[in-house]
């Protein structure tokens, strides 16, 4: 019988499987993780080219030699999804940084919507669709979301009347306001609606933000070898990309 080469083995490496890399690795174990996919560099985001990513995303290469392709309902034809991406990091790479919490209704929206009577009123069409309430609730995930602000350094204000309520403040101030925001929001406040700074998974370290990506290289960078991860990132073509501990 051959011997054992580690203590987990994880497939995958994007936001769940490097954090689970991390967090192992720390507590001792031997980690063996498995990408089916290049592992990038920072030269990898250099390219600036809206025509190659954006508008012909359907000739990069992940998207001919391993298309992924996605539907909302069985009854649907499912199309290419172009987006998806298989590489150390997963579809964290294309993380936007959003990193607001669900609000305490959101758990509870077959009692609020359904049996309220309010998609009804609303002549809302559900056919094909099961909802039930979540058998947890906000506060039981709140020390989750608290840990996740404060390991990813999440930027925010907070502000939003309809949220849940917080233990901890976000780690950071909120993000630099650009001048569509401030446009947004003076825009707002004409017509009497309330904005707030919701959480953003991007550093405004200068530094830090010399990562291209920004926060979305932190599944990586947290599941670093020299934890107890391995990693093997196997290659598009042909090869294996070995990172020892």
């Amino acid at each position: 019988m051959a011997e054992p080469i580690a203590d987990v083995c994880l497939v995958g490496t994007g936001a769940v499987g490097g954090i689970l890399a991390k967090e192992l690795g720390s507590a001792g174990l031997k980690v063996i993780a498995f990408e089916r996919g290049a592992s990038l560099t920072l030269e990898d985001y250099a390219v600036r080219d809206a025509i190659r990513f954006i508008t012909r995303s359907a000739l990069a290469d992940w998207a001919r030699h391993d298309a992924v392709t996605f539907c909302n309902l069985p009854s649907e034809r499912a199309v290419p999804r172009f987006t998806t991406i298989n590489a150390v990091g997963g579809q964290m790479l294309h993380w936007t940084g959003q990193a607001a919490r669900f609000m305490p209704g959101d758990f509870k929206v077959f009692t609020r919507e359904i049996d309220s009577g309010v998609a009804e009123r609303a002549k809302a069409d559900l056919t094909g669709y099961e909802i039930s309430d979540w058998p947890i609730d906000y506060d039981d995930l709140e020390p989750y979301y608290e840990r996740f602000e404060w390991e990813f350094d999440v930027s925010g204000g907070g502000g939003n009347p309809f949220a849940g309520q917080r233990k901890r403040g976000y780690p950071l101030p909120p993000l630099r306001r650009s001048a569509k925001m401030e446009l947004f929001d003076a825009g707002c406040k004409k017509l009497g609606y309330h904005t707030y700074e919701s959480g953003a998974g991007i550093c405004r370290n200068p530094i830090a933000n010399l990562f291209v990506v920004g926060a979305s290289v932190l599944p990586t960078l947290m599941g670093l070898p020299g934890h107890g991860y391995d990693l093997r990132a196997f290659l598009p073509y042909g090869g294996i990309h070995h990172a020892p501990a």
